[in-house]
């Protein structure tokens, strides 16, 4: 404002502020996000989903390989899930801390894989 005091930034309409990472698989996709855990029975609409991964393990192969895109929480450009994604073109990042706590259940966001963005919707 006009005395150098920060303006707030309003929060998205679903209290998520989004996520970066590296860029892994180019693609731009929009859609609610599923978080996983090992004992999850994943949506029959898993193709329609962004996956949010806590890190690159095989337990998320088969997900990952569904889903609209993939957000990888931890890990490298040259971990076995980035690898996975790029070898299918799974638009996705990687190195996206915190994702799987930041990002919710249910949020609607877009992921663009070539910048390395989750936004909220």
């Amino acid at each position: 404002d006009a005395d150098g005091a920060p303006i707030p930034t309003p929060a998205p309409p679903n209290g998520n502020a989004g996520v970066t990472g590296l860029p892994l698989v180019a693609g731009v996709v929009t859609g609610p996000v599923v978080i996983a855990s090992p004992q999850r029975e994943w949506p029959p609409d898993l193709a329609e989903r962004i996956l949010v991964v806590p890190d690159p393990s095989p337990l998320w192969t088969e997900p990952a390989l569904t889903a609209a895109a993939v957000v990888i929480a931890s890990g490298g450009v040259l971990s076995h899930l980035a690898l996975l994604c790029r070898e299918r073109g799974v638009p996705s990042i990687t190195a996206a801390v915190d994702a799987h706590r930041t990002l919710q259940e249910g949020d609607r966001v877009t992921v663009d894989g070539a910048r390395g963005e989750v936004r909220p919707c």
